[in-house]
């Protein structure tokens, strides 16, 4: 008899089971969960943004080819780098000119590089994009243990006449109308072209706040010595930088544009590669806690600290594994700045070696960092 009860409850079990599968219900649900899925997965798992930590804790969060959200994709920009230092800042914009300055051809923002995490915090171009004739790939590296990036972007002239090319290196920071320009190389306050080095920062005293407090994280750029031709207006919805320059930013100016990118110029004759190395670095918000739920640092170190950064960067470049090839076709860099070949091979071998010994240590230890 208790036999019988259990095969009867069993059957009406499955009965029940099999109405719930063939209801409406159901299929609502599970079309519900098919469209609601990506969008969930894109917003929580930060793999899918190319994210990994400065060691001040804040996020190069690289809009690489995994990244799903933002439009255009896989740009090499950095998204927000947290609590909005930047709505997307480091793609590229290309013109190509003939050697009379003639136009043939000016992109939107440049995508599609397939930019792919590795173990050693590189992203690599496994696609090179083609804009008028012109390869160009990138290749971003975040050194552990520090507070930049350093971005390598080359252009190769795939045509058979000598080309005059525009690069646009920039887009949108997040300072938004209260952008101020906090330091530059030339020791004022006017971000230029005469400029190697600039650092920008959203002032709170424009929101209500303490005046000259960060709101936003400090940034700071490091453009390099040479071919840099002017700053341009270049936001994150693909505006030209070429024909629109950058109207500058407090205490200077009357008004602040955050929307900003460096213009650099070069002939390349066919075949010819031509590279630009250039360096970005931000600090942590003095206002808004941290990303682990800390307070904010102290009012007045972040601006000096981010400073002293790229004064350093400027001073001494880290062009670390950088192969010899790619060097000698660096044009945003004086020849002194440039290591000599030499002196390339020992960075290489001292690299290979770090990162032996880091591996071997990582599989003796017993536990992961």
């Amino acid at each position: 008899m208790r036999c019988f009860r259990f095969f009867m409850g069993f059957d009406r079990a499955l009965f029940q089971l099999s109405t719930f599968f063939r209801s409406r219900r159901f299929f609502t649900r599970i079309i519900a969960i098919f469209f609601a899925l990506p969008i969930l997965l894109a917003f929580s798992d930060p793999a899918q943004a190319g994210v990994i930590l400065l060691a001040n804790g804040g996020n190069w969060d690289v809009n690489d080819v995994e990244h799903t959200v933002f439009s255009p994709r896989d740009t090499g920009s950095i998204v927000d780098g947290y609590r909005d230092a930047y709505d997307r800042w480091g793609h590229l914009h290309l013109r190509v000119m003939d050697t009379s300055n003639n136009i043939i051809g000016t992109s939107g923002i440049l995508n599609g590089f397939t930019l792919t995490l590795d173990g050693n915090r590189s992203w690599n171009t496994l696609t090179p994009v083609v804009s008028n004739q012109i390869s160009v790939s990138r290749t971003l590296f975040a050194p552990s243990g520090t507070n930049y990036m350093r971005y390598l972007d080359r252009f190769t002239n795939t045509s058979a006449s000598t080309v005059r090319i525009m690069a646009a290196w920039g887009g949108d920071l997040g300072s938004d109308s209260r952008t101020t320009v906090a330091a530059t190389s030339s020791g004022d306050l006017n971000l230029s072209a005469a400029d190697q080095w600039g650092v920008t920062f959203d002032d709170d005293g424009r929101n209500g706040g303490t005046s000259g407090v960060p709101r936003d994280p400090p940034v700071g750029i490091v453009m390099g010595t040479s071919n840099l031709i002017g700053l341009g207006s270049q936001d994150s919805n693909d505006a030209n930088p070429f024909d629109s320059p950058w109207p500058g930013a407090y205490p200077l100016a009357g008004s602040a544009e955050d929307d900003l990118s460096f213009i650099y110029q070069f002939d390349l004759n066919p075949g010819q590669t031509g590279s630009l190395v250039y360096f970005l670095s931000h600090g942590l918000s003095e206002v808004l806690d941290q990303q682990d739920g800390s307070p904010p640092p102290a009012q007045g170190t972040q601006i000096p600290l981010i400073t002293a950064t790229v004064a350093a960067l400027f001073a001494a470049p880290d062009f670390s594994g950088i192969s010899a090839g790619d060097m000698a076709t660096v044009q945003n860099w004086s020849p002194a700045s440039v290591p000599e070949p030499s002196t390339l091979v020992l960075w290489s071998v001292g690299a290979a070696a770090v990162g032996i010994r880091r591996r071997f240590r990582r599989r003796g230890d017993a536990t992961v960092d």
